[in-house]
This record gives structure tokens, C-alpha cells and sequence, in this order.
């Protein structure tokens, strides 16, 4: 929550097409941290478009989100984002930013724990302002 938007539909870049923020999924996120934000310190997040690239039919946007201290500007942190965004599609780029993802151990995992959600658990997005209807289909 440290440094996403809070309405994207005010998303707007110059150069890629206009498209309706429903169209528009979370993908993935990438946390690179460089050192620990202490209490009651300020920061100051730049936010930059590192990618875009053509699925075709979407078009995935890689976002680079820069964390620094306000008063020492030292990097605490770099978050990379992944919006994949539907409809928009078709301009060729197949992009560069990869987000290389080690592979699974081989071994048995430690520990195995289930749990069960409930029925109306996508409708706590709602309560929470998110108003992609996408998070409440059923």
C-alpha cells in the first residue's frame, strides 16, 4: 500500500491509449528493499513506467515505484509493479523487464495448511473502496 495509487482511474500516460480502468488487473509485484523505513520518517515515491509490453489483445505495464528518504535521499526501496491491462493491444513492443522467478525446491515443503473462504469474501474489495466488478462476479 506504501506506494500504489489510490483512484487509478486517474491513470493517465502520455503515449498509451486511453482505456477504462475496469479493463485493468493487478499482475504482479516485485519488492527490492535496500534498507528499513523507520518510524516517523518521510518519504518521497517517484513512480515510473519501465516497460510496456504486447500480449496482443492487453498490454502488460511494468511500474517502478522508487522509495527514498525525504530528508537523506537515500533508496529505502524499489517496488516494480505488473498492470495488466485489457483491450489494449496489437503495437508489436514485446518489452524487456523480466521478473525472474526462482524455481520451486524439489524437496517436500515443511509445513501444508488449508483454509476455506467464505462465499462473500471478494465483496470485503467493496468495503475496502475497490470498485472493479471483476473482484465481486461470481
Amino acid at each position: 500500500m506504501l506506494a500504489h495509487r489510490a483512484d487509478i482511474t486517474k491513470l493517465s500516460v502520455p503515449g498509451v491509449p486511453k482505456f477504462n480502468p475496469m479493463m485493468l488487473l493487478h499482475g504482479e509485484e516485485k519488492v527490492e528493499t535496500y534498507s528499513p523505513i523507520e518510524v516517523d520518517t518521510t518519504v518521497v515515491i517517484t513512480e515510473t513506467i519501465v516497460d510496456l509490453q504486447d500480449k496482443k489483445k492487453a498490454t502488460i505495464m511494468v511500474i517502478e515505484s522508487a522509495i527514498h528518504d525525504k530528508e537523506t535521499k537515500e533508496l529505502k526501496a524499489k517496488i516494480f509493479t505488473n498492470l495488466f491491462i485489457r483491450g489494449i493491444g496489437g503495437f508489436g513492443n514485446k518489452g524487456t523487464y523480466k521478473n525472474l522467478i526462482p524455481a520451486a525446491p524439489e524437496t517436500a515443503p515443511a509445513h501444508v495448511s488449508e483454509e476455506t473462504t467464505t462465499p462473500n469474501q471478494a465483496f470485503i474489495y467493496r468495503l475496502c473502496g475497490d470498485r472493479n466488478p471483476l473482484h465481486v462476479d461470481p
